[in-house]
């Protein structure tokens, strides 16, 4: 007996099945069914076209005919189109021959008939003016810029060390200038990357300062190539 109720069950469901595929139009044999969702924002997100952060800070490497310098950065967004920037860095002052050689007086490498060391820090204020090129300026955005250079020049003997000849050092101060061009690389308010190239030109006066004996330093500015990096808030 049990075995008929289990084979007419069989029978019903089959049936069943049947009148509900013809029913929708859909095979019999679909045991599931497929859920297709949509999302609520697009998966790839526009850049925006607008500054809702102002404030940019972070530091600079740059490269010079004089070697290596480090310094910081501050900048503020005006708007679209103007952008003021400011840095304060730190490069040291040399004539491109200065190589050191075994001293076997000091026991040492020292550079031969140097006379003193001398350091550079420029505080360079500026306006950068932004060259739009359509899209593109949502995550490349070039430029062009004037800027005044007050600077401090800090010089030491060069005689003994470092720690040494540091009481005896002696500061001047000096005003320059120059232009720059660079750009600014990554979406609108997010992590500022940026490239520049710029002329700075500081005169010392005179008959310029000695790094090396004969070889007076007279300007004390230069071409750079630069990187800086920051954040704006």
């Amino acid at each position: 007996m049990k075995i008929y109720l289990i084979i007419a069950l069989l029978i019903c469901l089959n049936v069943c099945n049947v009148a509900f595929s013809q029913t929708t139009g859909l095979p019999s044999n679909i045991s599931d069914t497929t859920f297709i969702f949509t999302s609520p924002r697009p998966l790839i997100v526009d850049g925006s076209t607008t500054w809702t952060k102002k404030n940019i800070n972070g530091f600079e490497i740059m490269l010079s005919n004089f070697g290596v310098g480090f310094g910081f950065i501050y900048e503020r967004i005006l708007n679209k189109n103007y952008k003021f920037a400011s840095s304060l860095f730190f490069t040291p002052v040399k004539n491109t021959e200065e190589l050191r050689q075994w001293d076997p007086v000091y026991y040492d490498f020292r550079v031969p008939n140097k006379v003193r060391r001398i350091s550079a820090i420029p505080l360079n204020i500026g306006m950068q003016r932004y060259v739009h090129i359509g899209n593109l300026s949502k995550s490349f955005r070039p430029f062009v810029g004037v800027l005044a250079a007050p600077t401090l020049i800090w010089e030491m003997p060069y005689e003994r060390d470092w720690f040494r000849d540091v009481g005896f050092s002696n500061a001047h101060f000096r005003i320059g200038g120059g232009a720059q061009i660079g750009a600014d690389f990554g979406a609108l308010n997010t992590s500022l990357i940026s490239v520049r190239m710029r002329y700075i030109y500081t005169p010392f006066g005179g008959e310029g300062l000695e790094s090396v004996k004969d070889s007076p330093i007279k300007n004390f500015g230069g071409f750079y190539i630069s990187l800086a990096l920051g954040g704006l808030f």
